[in-house]
């Protein structure tokens, strides 16, 4: 539906008819020509910056904040809207991702799901809103409730899902914005180039 442009435009290195050309012929496509390695524009300057601190409490009752990971793991913040088409299609593949590669890249996950304020009336329907796709989707990681959405302003997200992976020493590694179809080999991808000192902080 595209045209031609979406045929002849790069991925990233390559464009879909190289990598018809290069499956065709029986070779592989480089790991991760498909993975989000740019940070969004809007972004850019929190990059390399501690990342803001906040205390919320989780589904579970329990806190949660950055500060209790800094010193000994990465974490990826995945900020997320129960009405948000796009987070329920990408809360699934973070959930897999986590299951299967993340403890082993030592990378923890926090969901920071925006609220509205609770005196709001329709506050505890979001609340039972975000129970239901939890349960639903088996989301294993803690999900901190964003009352009045303190939080999201504090990282300046615009639009949800957006995504930071906050280093060992609590700065801003990198960020994400909008639905990724590859999220877990984008955040593979990156964690290599941060290990190889590739990706600028």
């Amino acid at each position: 539906g595209g045209g031609s442009m979406l045929v002849s435009q790069k991925i990233r290195t390559m464009t879909l008819t190289d990598i018809a050309a290069k499956l065709s012929a029986g070779e592989s496509i480089p790991k991760c020509e498909f993975a989000e390695m740019k940070i969004p524009s809007d972004y850019e300057k929190m990059a390399g910056k501690e990342a803001p601190n906040f205390k919320l409490t989780d589904l579970k009752g329990d806190p949660q904040s950055p500060s209790f990971f800094s010193g000994f793991s990465r974490l990826l913040l995945v900020f997320w809207a129960p009405t948000c088409p796009h987070c329920r299609a990408e809360l699934p593949r973070i959930e897999q991702f986590k299951r299967e590669r993340a403890d082993k890249l030592g990378l923890k996950i926090l969901g920071v799901v925006g609220m509205p304020q609770k005196s709001d009336p329709a506050s505890e329907q979001f609340l039972d809103l975000v129970k239901q796709i939890v349960e639903q989707d088996k989301i294993s990681f803690p999900v901190a409730l964003d009352y009045g959405q303190k939080t999201r302003e504090l990282y300046n997200v615009e639009g949800v899902p957006s995504l930071f992976l906050v280093g060992v020493d609590g700065t801003i590694e990198h960020a994400w914005r909008g639905e990724a179809l590859f999220v877990g080999r984008s955040l593979e991808c990156v964690l290599e180039k941060l290990k190889a000192g590739d990706v600028k902080k």
